[in-house]
């Protein structure tokens, strides 16, 4: 199949997902008949757009860094990048630097998705600044009686929630499947058994770069729960949006949990 075609089977394809009956009717009928024209099934095409979804230049592994070194990190910022690395199927790792300098936030993951994780990451950081700053503003007591004690457990239970909502998400679409969001504006969704097979495969590739690069690499310890902004955080981390679209070949829309 020529990429003319592909790419006409690829269009239509999004605009079976159209808001507009007829229009998504038409389409569906359109896409049937060239399926069978091109000797294609509907599950080998979605499965073409999953291997494809980026140019392969695109998708080579890479490390990069997210800030500069530092000897203490935020909890909350640290909880974050690291969710959201791996929802890209990436890994964050905290790399030594020297005593003085302390270490630095490494990322690796595929090159076309640091663009995502970096503004997925600004994103969730703003949320929670304006969260914790609306809860004050209407709980000032909290911070009065607690101190900085208050802001530290809130901030930090409210990246654990996120965490935790995005690793249900990745299970859930790959289950479930996952909408792509078109460049025309039209949303289709990628079955989830072809999630999965391009999540394991993105992993594998990320992985050889993190055993290439830390060969004795250890597990890092994780931050304690719990203190007195707790529950408000978990609260309001439960209840953020994470649908959030970016740019790109195709727009992966975050959502549904």
């Amino acid at each position: 199949m020529s990429t003319s075609s592909y790419g006409l089977l690829q269009k239509i394809l999004g605009l079976t997902s159209s808001s507009n009956d007829n229009e998504r009717k038409a389409a569906k009928l359109k896409l049937d008949q060239l399926l069978e024209k091109h000797g294609v099934t509907l599950d080998e095409l979605q499965q073409k757009i999953a291997e494809n979804d980026n140019a392969p230049e695109e998708s080579e592994p890479i490390n990069f860094y997210y800030g500069k070194a530092k000897k203490r990190f935020d909890p909350a910022l640290v909880t974050i990048l690291d969710s959201v690395a791996k929802y890209y199927n990436g890994t964050l790792i905290r790399k030594w630097v020297s005593r003085d300098e302390g270490r630095i936030l490494d990322v690796i993951a595929s090159s076309a998705r640091k663009i995502e994780i970096e503004i997925y990451t600004e994103f969730l950081l703003e949320q929670l600044n304006i969260d914790f700053e609306k809860h004050i503003k209407e709980n000032p007591l909290d911070q009065i009686l607690h101190g900085r004690e208050f802001k530290n457990s809130y901030r930090k239970n409210w990246a654990f929630k996120v965490a935790q909502r995005f690793r249900q998400l990745k299970k859930d679409e790959q289950v479930n499947g996952r909408e792509i969001k078109q460049d025309d504006g039209t949303v289709f969704t990628q079955e989830g058994l072809v999630v999965q097979k391009k999540n394991n495969t993105e992993l594998a590739r990320n992985n050889a770069l993190v055993k290439k690069l830390y060969p004795r690499l250890a597990s890092a310890s994780g931050y304690r729960s719990g203190g007195s902004g707790s529950s408000a955080g978990r609260e309001a981390g439960g209840s953020v949006s994470l649908n959030r679209q970016v740019a790109g070949s195709s727009r992966r829309r975050l959502g549904g949990v």
